[in-house]
């Protein structure tokens, strides 16, 4: 399975797990209980895939690695399924994905510009990312044309770069129109 097809069942699960809690949720006092059942499921088959794996070992791993920092992501993630799940009861699931996903694309992106220290575009020409017009890349992807940009591509541009002294007559033209 490749990593994309992994994302792309794990989308399509959040949106069956989100409708499913929604219901439980809507038949329930509070959406807590949805939740609850939510953790208690997923806590017991992270514990059992442990054990499995790992035997008393990974226990003794698990509670060497608690501390207060580990504290944050079940915070974290205990509030995104709470937030989803509202979203899904009093908007759409729709919209609940498309905000959702914006605001983690947009933290995604501070997030690396935070990590890397941020990063200064340089010059890009056709010889170092590609043209998209034949249909190739520097890295060879060949994606171009549907509007990707390669890993490779992303740190070409990244680099610092003088622009060329001349530029051709149809990058001139796009420049000055």
């Amino acid at each position: 399975m490749t990593i994309f097809a992994l994302l792309i069942a794990a989308g399509g699960a959040i949106v069956i797990q989100n409708l499913i809690m929604a219901q439980i949720s809507a038949a329930s006092s509070t959406p807590i209980i949805a939740m609850a059942l939510n953790s208690v499921v997923g806590v017991s088959l992270l514990l059992a895939l442990l054990a499995f794996r790992s035997g008393t070992a990974g226990f003794t791993e698990l509670t060497a690695a608690f501390g207060w920092r580990s504290l944050i992501p079940g915070l974290l993630g205990t509030f995104f399924v709470f937030a989803s799940l509202i979203g899904y009861q009093r908007l759409s699931a729709g919209t609940t994905i498309s905000v959702l996903v914006t605001s983690q694309l947009i933290g995604g992106l501070v997030a690396d510009a935070i990590r890397t220290g941020g990063a200064r575009l340089g010059y890009a020409d056709a010889d170092r990312c590609g043209d998209a017009r034949r249909g190739d890349s520097a890295g060879g992807e060949g994606l171009a044309p549907l509007g990707f940009v390669s890993a490779r591509q992303i740190n070409l541009l990244t680099q610092k770069s003088d622009p060329p002294a001349k530029l051709p007559q149809e990058a001139r033209s796009r420049r000055n129109p």
